[in-house]
């Protein structure tokens, strides 16, 4: 069944048949088993009726597509035709899927065409920009690249050039007496030498044939002997602008370098305004910077990338209070700010968010005010 809405438009002595079909945003799901997706967003449909659908759903030469719809907490299976705007919640590069339909819906409707970045893609793009301040020195990996940076900088982290959650990062280390350690996950090292070709030996055995990344250490603030860094979560709101819209601190185990794998996390606001009680003004000016170093790097990506809906940001300080960008998240969880619903931000606006652009997009595509579309506004700076 087809959903079409019917006008009747009087032309002179006659009448004419107008018809045009629902705005639907379609989810591109890796699998319709991912479809649950929707539920998140199942109050919020609005003027915009939502179904997820996978890639192995379409139908090319009829331009429909088989796809889940949840509607009144019942699932339906049903054919839909081509969607006005596209959501894409996959891993991976669908760029070329998202080029061919929008050579039929028309350009610039696919969001997250990209939803795995290239950390050194993503380096390199900061890096010619006036955030390259931010960026602790990087560089792709090679032995005598790595040698080099440990001579320079003592420390270094090696990172998945696609990586998440914090899988994969190593930590090296040389002394001034040249003994080189490795760390896994945790401050305590795995592996000691004094043989610069041994640790390299056990180090491409580890990468195997990933692409790595070698990465400054930066001397993170900590607290409670808590190294810290901050998520922050920066969306395209109803009008297509960049907004703040979550922000966090997590606190990593004292045991480990990876503030992945946090045990404590707090408001932005919180933190800071007890690290800088006796200087209030200091929390203000950090918080205002971090804001604007984050809205930067979105607009940024936005330009180079195009229609990116949200990123999840990873940010510290170091003991000098300089601000450091760690990392730019294409799909970023938004359940790490559940803790924080008492907060000023809540997890339930943070979803909303997340297609309020897509939906206000599809809304315009049929001239419906954007107010119209009852979506949550995220907090702007």
């Amino acid at each position: 069944m087809v959903f079409i809405q019917i006008e009747l438009i009087q032309l002179g002595g006659t009448i004419g048949v107008h018809t045009k079909q629902k705005n639907y945003i379609g989810f591109l799901v890796p699998t319709l088993k991912r479809a649950a997706i929707l539920r998140k967003y199942a109050n919020y449909q609005s003027h915009s009726p939502l179904f997820a659908f996978s890639s192995k759903s379409i139908n090319w030469k009829s331009r429909r597509i088989t796809g889940l719809e949840y509607v009144n907490g019942r699932w339906n299976r049903r054919s839909f035709p081509f969607p006005k705007v596209i959501y894409n919640c996959c891993y991976g590069d669908k760029r070329a899927l998202l080029k061919r339909f929008e050579k039929t819906i028309g350009p610039q409707k696919c969001f997250n065409a990209l939803s795995r970045f290239s950390k050194w893609a993503i380096y390199q793009i900061l890096a010619d920009s006036p955030l390259q301040s931010y960026l602790p020195k990087s560089h792709t990996y090679d032995s005598n690249q790595l040698i080099t940076f440990l001579e320079e900088y003592r420390t270094a982290f090696l990172k998945p050039n696609y990586g998440s959650k914090g899988q994969g990062i190593l930590r090296v280390e040389c002394s001034l007496t040249g003994t080189y350690t490795l760390a896994e996950q945790t401050w305590d090292p795995s592996f000691v030498t004094s043989d610069p070709s041994a640790l390299i030996t056990l180090l491409e055995n580890k990468m195997g044939t990933k692409k790595y990344l070698i990465q400054k250490e930066i001397r993170m603030k900590k607290i409670n002997d808590r190294s810290v860094d901050f998520r922050v979560m920066v969306q395209k709101n109803g009008q297509g602008n960049w907004a703040i819209t979550g922000e966090l601190v997590r606190f990593a185990n004292r045991q480990s370098y990876l503030s992945n794998l946090f045990t404590r996390s707090d408001s932005l606001q919180n933190v800071l305004a007890g690290l800088y009680q006796q200087w209030p003004q200091k929390a203000a000016t950090l918080i205002h910077e971090i804001h604007k170093v984050c809205l930067g790097v979105a607009e940024r990506l936005d330009q180079h990338y195009g229609h990116i809906a949200e990123l999840g940001i990873d940010i510290t300080i170091d003991h000098s209070d300089q601000i450091w960008l760690i990392e730019v998240n294409s799909r970023p969880s938004k359940m790490i700010f559940k803790v924080l619903d008492h907060f000023a931000f809540s997890i339930t606006r943070i979803n909303v968010c997340s297609i309020s652009s897509a939906v206000s997009f599809s809304s315009e595509l049929f001239r419906i005010p954007s107010k119209a579309v009852g979506l949550g506004k995220p907090m702007r700076t």
